[in-house]
């Protein structure tokens, strides 16, 4: 169980979590949350960090249309309050958010109703690398 907050405290920082990680204003219902969530030691302040950050909204408004390295980058100075020390540090980031980024992609279509009926548990995909006819060659996809 998380630590709890008294009223004061947990009200303060259910305002500064709104503020600091979606950059706005708390709305009645997400604000009565967080009060709960950390009055109540339901969740820890990092728990709702992550949970804030993981949000549609978030990803929308932060992540959504911009390289992996600008958001990397983001998310270091929004979670560590710095900005990378080098440019290798940049680079691994980068590669991490990329690969975790993908496997998360991959689960979901692999989860994906469209996936068990084409597909199944027990089969392979039957295209692999290969392309169709009426696909673009991978090199001509814009990034």
């Amino acid at each position: 169980m998380a630590k709890t907050f008294p009223y004061a405290e947990a009200e303060r920082l259910a305002g500064e979590i709104f503020g600091i990680i979606l950059d706005r204003d708390a709305d009645p219902g997400g604000y009565r949350y967080v009060l709960h969530c950390l009055e109540s030691g339901e969740k820890s302040v990092k728990q709702l960090v992550v949970e804030f950050i993981c949000s549609d909204e978030f990803l929308e408004r932060f992540v959504s249309n911009r390289p992996p390295a600008h958001t990397a980058r983001m998310l270091t100075r929004l979670m560590l309050g710095r900005d990378f020390e080098n440019e290798a540090e940049s680079a691994e980031s980068t590669r991490k958010f990329l690969l975790q980024g993908i496997k998360k992609f991959v689960q979901e279509l692999a989860a994906s109703r469209e996936y068990m009926k084409e597909v199944g548990s027990n089969r392979l995909p039957p295209l692999g690398h290969q392309l169709r006819p009426d696909w673009l060659p991978l090199d001509a996809v814009e990034e």
